[in-house]
Order: structure tokens, then sequence, then C-alpha cells
């Protein structure tokens, strides 16, 4: 998937926000990436979809990514931003723009108390908007695999206008890249997983 058009191209003005970051005024994911793993239908098969899903849901919180576990949300629920939240660990700007590492399940709330008071109140309601997950992820399961899949709805992990919040954040994604696309390795899966948002 990809980014929305506009969305990174916002024009106001940033400079007097000490994070560059956003969570969106949308309940569709930014990026989503896919893991699709072999788990026939049957006991055996749930059994192994169950431990594929636990496995992968380890490298996301060993990361720092997201920590969450099953039973995870239906697809509709998270689309529909009535899913219950994982938290991610994200570095951020803090007071006096110092960096700061906060674990959190709502990237929009997150903004907005790093911000502040003095947040304006029109670009917080588009661009730091509350109830929204760093990431989130939910199953998809047929006769012969599981799918889990990992959305992003904030820009923290990939936004690169802030040099040392970007190496901090990117390199959680990157380390939950490789992880999980080592377990798709070795259990004879397939991973489709960008590393950027693709700009319109």
């Amino acid at each position: 998937m990809t980014t929305t058009p506009g969305r990174l191209g916002y024009k106001g003005d940033m400079a007097e926000l000490k994070n560059h970051w956003q969570a969106f005024d949308s309940t569709e994911p930014l990026l989503v990436w896919h893991l699709r793993l072999p788990a026939p239908s049957g006991p055996a098969g749930d059994a192994d979809a169950d431990a594929a899903v636990d496995d992968a849901l380890a490298v996301l919180a060993d990361t720092g990514l997201l920590v969450t576990r099953r039973p995870l949300p239906a697809e509709e629920a998270v689309f529909a931003g009535e899913a219950p939240r994982g938290v991610s660990v994200v570095t951020a700007r803090g007071a006096g723009g110092a960096l700061v590492e906060e674990r959190a399940d709502d990237a929009g709330a997150l903004l907005r108390r790093l911000e502040g008071p003095g947040l304006d109140a029109g670009w917080a309601r588009r661009f730091a908007a509350p109830g929204r997950p760093f990431v989130a992820a939910w199953t998809r399961r047929d006769a012969v695999s599981v799918e889990l899949c990992v959305g992003f709805f904030a820009t923290a992990h990939f936004d690169a206008r802030d040099t040392a919040v970007h190496e901090k954040n990117h390199a959680r994604l990157v380390a939950a890249r490789d992880g999980l696309l080592a377990l798709a390795r070795r259990r004879g899966g397939r991973f489709t997983a960008p590393l950027s948002l693709t700009r319109a």
C-alpha cells in the first residue's frame, strides 16, 4: 500500500514543531506488510498457524515495533479504528527537544502531549488524530496458509527529516523486517515488507 496523495507533502508551518512525524485523521493504514506462512487446514495446521503467528508477534515485540498477542483483532475492526491497540516503542522529541523513548498505543495522543497545548488545533485534527496506533496487526486464514498483516498508521518509523529520531525508529523497523524475513525463510513462507512510504 502507498500513502494517500498529499499526506507527506503538508506545506504548513512545521518549524515550531518538535516532532515532524504524523498520525493522520484516517483509519486506513499508510502501509501494510504481508507475511504468509504455510498452515494447512485441520487441527495440526491450526496449531502450526497459531505457533507461526506467535513467533511473528515475538519478533515484533522484541524489536519494540508492536507489543501485542493473540487473539488479534479482525481486519475490519482495525480499519474501522475499533480494535484494541497494541503498544509500540518510539523515539521522539520531548521537552526542550531532547530525545525520549516512549511506549504508546496512541500515536496521535502522544504527539499532542509531546507538542503541548500550543499545538495548532487545525493541524492537530488532521495530523495528530487521537485513537490511531503506531502499528497494528491482524491475520487472515485460508485452507493452506496463515497471513499476518502488519499495518502502519503513523509516519514515525519512516520520516527522515529528523536524523536522530529517524535513526532510532527506522532501526526498529529494519530489525522487525529482518526478523520476519528470517521467519518466512525458516517456515517456507513469503514476506512482502517495504521499508519506506511511497510518496505521491
